[in-house]
C-alpha cells in the first residue's frame, strides 16, 4: 500500500494575511519528487503565494494557488509546473508561503515523493 497519513491541525496551525509559513527540505531530483498543498480555513476564496528558494537564500521562482474556500488543493511536482529554470537535481530548496488576501487563514504542507518506491515523507508548514 502506498499512502500518507496527514494528522488533522488546529486553529493554532493556520496562518493568516501577511504571515509566513515555511517547507523546508524540497526536492527535485532523479531521486525524488516534491508536491505542495494548502488548506483554506476561511470562508471565502484566497490566493497563496510560494516562493522558492536553495538553501542559500538564492530566489528560484515560484507560483500562486487559488484555494476555494473551506477548500484544499495540491500541486503535483511542484518544481515541473514551474516554467523557467526547474532547479534539475537541487536536493536542499525551501519554500515560503504566504497570503496578501485579507481574511485568510490557511496552512501548508509539501510531501516530497521518492521516484523509485512513490513513499512520500510529509512537511508541515511551519
Amino acid at each position: 500500500y502506498y499512502g500518507q497519513f496527514i494528522e488533522g491541525v488546529g486553529p493554532d496551525h493556520f496562518v493568516g494575511e501577511g504571515t509566513e509559513l515555511r517547507l523546508i527540505q524540497l526536492e527535485n531530483s532523479a531521486a525524488a519528487r516534491t508536491n505542495v498543498g494548502v488548506v483554506s480555513a476561511c470562508a471565502i476564496p484566497i490566493t497563496v503565494e510560494v516562493a522558492l528558494f536553495e538553501a542559500d537564500g538564492t530566489p528560484t521562482g515560484g507560483t500562486q494557488l487559488e484555494v476555494e474556500a473551506f477548500g484544499t488543493t495540491q500541486t503535483n511536482d511542484l518544481f515541473g509546473s514551474l516554467g523557467g529554470r526547474t532547479l534539475d537535481g537541487v536536493d536542499d530548496v525551501y519554500a515560503v508561503i504566504s497570503s496578501s488576501t485579507a481574511g485568510a487563514a490557511f496552512f501548508a504542507y509539501a510531501s516530497v515523493v521518492d521516484n523509485q518506491t512513490n513513499d512520500p515523507i510529509f512537511i508541515p508548514g511551519r
